[in-house]
């Protein structure tokens, strides 16, 4: 079988914890066209909430483009947290994310199993269905001389 969920959540943690240490990688991965987007670039975010702040509308622009409920979701966890511990949340939502997708996987293949076999006779008749009866069988058998 696999790794248990804990270990590759603390190995997925200690991975982010030292990609977030590695400031050079960091700074070079927000620099990059294929990962930086509009919507993805934290600087974008950042720069909303300081435009927010200075009491700009970050709208009014092309910079920010995050909806405004999270627009207040950073400025408060910026308040709690500070900008230099923001990772620490980051890191929190992520592997919570990770803990409900795999929760979801497992259940979907719970369920998926279950209907499974309680359809197997009616996936045997439709092979059966397929093969015996499949016009181009059919036809090609009794084409051949």
């Amino acid at each position: 079988m696999g790794l248990s969920l804990p270990i590759v959540l603390l190995v997925a943690a200690g991975l982010r914890m030292w990609l977030f240490g590695s400031h050079s990688l960091a700074v070079w991965l927000s620099e990059r066209p294929e990962l930086a987007t509009p919507l993805t670039s934290w600087k974008r975010v950042t720069e909303g909430l300081a435009l927010r702040r200075a009491g700009v509308a970050p709208y009014e622009g092309d910079v920010y483009h995050e909806t405004p409920l999270m627009l207040r979701m950073v400025e408060f966890a910026d308040d709690q947290l500070g900008q230099n511990n923001m990772w620490i949340l980051l890191l929190v939502v992520d592997l919570m994310t990770a803990l409900v997708l795999s929760r979801v996987a497992i259940e979907a293949r719970r369920y998926l199993l279950q209907h499974q076999a309680a359809e197997e006779h009616r996936y045997y008749m439709l092979l059966l269905y397929i093969t015996h009866y499949n016009v181009f069988l059919v036809i090609n058998f009794i084409n051949s001389d």
